[in-house]
């Protein structure tokens, strides 16, 4: 069963501990017994997960791109200039 929009908003302030400290308390407190939250919470906890892991592979390769036309490009040269004084090897 698919969580409940105002249920999602509650989950991620909660598990963010961007809940003002009382009702922070409160819904650590339901979190430990309430079920359907806790379980809830997992599934979200599970989705942020894969989405964080399936964006890695796409980051890397996209900063790979940019390296590669970075460096390589002739109009980029006086940069790359620039990178290696700074970074340059000794």
């Amino acid at each position: 069963m698919p969580i409940s929009p105002n249920n999602l908003h509650y989950l991620e302030n909660g598990l963010h501990r961007h809940l003002p400290p009382g009702e922070q308390q409160l819904f650590d407190a339901r979190l430990l017994t309430d079920a359907s939250l806790r379980t809830d919470a997992e599934t979200l906890q599970t989705a942020c997960a894969l989405v964080v892991a399936s964006a890695r592979p796409q980051l890397r390769a996209e900063i790979k791109a940019l390296h590669a036309h970075l460096f390589t490009a002739h109009e980029h040269q006086s940069f790359r200039q620039k990178v290696m004084r700074i970074f340059g090897r000794k």
